[in-house]
């Protein structure tokens, strides 16, 4: 019984790691850059085109300014469609509303 117990045990999580592994493949962002338009939109430009070329970066790195389409879609993208939220920690990070929800919402 205690074989039986561990072996189950075993199953569980094996399962649960192919479970996070597959969550992370269908994952359509590898980044979110959070950045606040006014104190940092050249510096996440540029991160998201070098972090575009880098060898070990595979999939989209999302910039509001070219990937967002529908305001509503926002957090559910950082949410549910990214695998790492990059925040460019600038002062007026905090001042702004929707950055926060961003860190919140990841």
């Amino acid at each position: 019984s205690v074989f039986l117990l561990v072996s189950f045990l075993f199953l569980c999580v094996l399962v649960l790691c192919v479970c996070r592994a597959l969550q992370r493949w269908k994952n359509t962002y590898q980044f979110f850059l959070c950045h606040h338009k006014d104190g940092s939109a050249s510096l996440a430009r540029l991160l998201k085109m070098r972090l575009a070329r880098h060898h070990r970066v595979n999939r989209k790195v999302f910039l509001d300014s070219d990937d967002l389409r529908d305001l509503g879609d926002l957090f559910g993208v950082v949410g549910n469609h990214t695998d790492t939220l990059v925040v460019l920690c600038t002062r007026e990070i905090f001042r702004r509303h929707w950055c926060l929800c961003e860190m919140t919402t990841a």
